[in-house]
């Protein structure tokens, strides 16, 4: 299986923990890590200025700051990239703070272990894959979806109340459209088109039964 490249940004004034920590990535056997080091909030925060970072790895404690900071400056630049925070001096509040501020993880540099870092970053990794995956899909879909959408759909949701159609025969109504939008024999039941209109025919649903059920 090919190696994973991770260029990974460690924000570390100590040499000895960053060595400690570059020994213990080494452990992940399926990445390799290209990692940029940063002494200071100032050149860390210039560092992830650049680009391509895909991990931060980012010491409590720091000449001039702490990880409060730092987690500040870097969510500035970038809202998305995984942060794990190592601390010598670990407490419950000190890691609900650092996770408040954007923190994807928080662990304790006192019983640091190559399998507890390596689970961390791949979880880390897993969910900033998540994260970009969606917003990307979410700027595509908004890029393509036609401008006047929604003014159809609360123009649609309007004349069903105004007619008083209920929940159930929307239901019926979305399954005959189906049928008849493609002139191929219709839609299947697991094909993308049907996936992509199921949060139209939600939304109206939702603002159709939430408006029957408010006249009772």
């Amino acid at each position: 299986m090919a190696e994973h490249i991770v260029k990974l940004l460690h924000v570390e004034d100590s040499v000895a923990d960053r060595l400690l920590v570059a020994k213990f990535l080494g452990h992940i056997k399926d990445k390799q890590f290209q990692i940029a080091r940063a002494t200071t909030e100032m050149t860390a925060a210039s560092e992830l200025q650049k680009g391509g970072t895909d991990l931060v790895i980012l010491d409590y404690k720091l000449p001039m700051g702490d990880g409060l900071s730092c987690i500040k400056k870097l969510r500035a630049i970038d809202s998305l990239v995984p942060i794990i925070v190592l601390s010598g001096v670990t407490t419950p509040e000190i890691g609900a703070q650092c996770v408040q501020l954007g923190a994807d993880d928080y662990l304790s540099k006192n019983d640091l272990t190559p399998a507890k870092l390596a689970a961390s970053v791949e979880r880390v990794l897993a969910h900033s894959f998540i994260r970009t995956g969606l917003r990307d899909f979410c700027r595509n879909f908004v890029a393509s979806t036609a401008p006047g959408l929604c003014g159809e759909l609360d123009h649609l949701l309007a004349s069903a109340r105004q007619g008083n159609v209920s929940g159930e025969e929307v239901l019926q109504l979305f399954e005959s459209i189906y049928s008849q939008v493609d002139g191929e024999g219709g839609l299947p039941a697991g094909s993308t088109s049907r996936r992509l209109l199921r949060p139209v025919m939600l939304d109206l649903l939702e603002g159709l039964t939430g408006f029957l059920s408010g006249q009772h």
